[in-house]
């Protein structure tokens, strides 16, 4: 029989706390920096309840590039001049939430912990 690690969504805000002296101030600096990194010129932030959203005018991802760079723990696919790139950062932005919707282009994945699927049929 095989069994599977399990970790709490509060090991990852605890985890995110320890790393960063400000988590919600570097929270909003990944975003602004992943928008950025995929040429937005317009970012809309919106903060309410228990959560957030992005929504910015960047190129966004595939469901490839999804699992290769922001549901890959280390993964990333930063071009060259891109801030980061160790692939650190998503456990502040996804793991250490209850659950995530990610929706880029055509590609809509929901999650919760290292958890996810993709929903198929998403209108861009």
């Amino acid at each position: 029989m095989n069994h599977q690690v399990v970790i709490p969504t509060d090991f990852w805000m605890k985890e995110a706390r320890m790393e960063y002296y400000d988590y919600r101030t570097r929270l909003v600096q990944e975003l602004l920096q992943n928008s950025l990194d995929a040429g937005a010129t317009v970012i809309r932030l919106t903060f309410g309840g228990e959560g957030y959203a992005c929504y910015d005018n960047g190129r966004g991802m595939s469901r490839e590039r999804m699992v290769e760079s922001l549901l890959t723990m280390g993964g990333s696919v930063k071009e060259a001049g891109s801030t980061g790139g160790f692939g650190a950062a998503k456990k502040l932005l996804l793991f250490a939430h209850k659950s995530f919707i990610i929706v880029s282009n055509d590609t809509l994945v929901q999650g919760a912990g290292l958890s996810y699927r993709f929903v198929d049929g998403v209108e861009p």
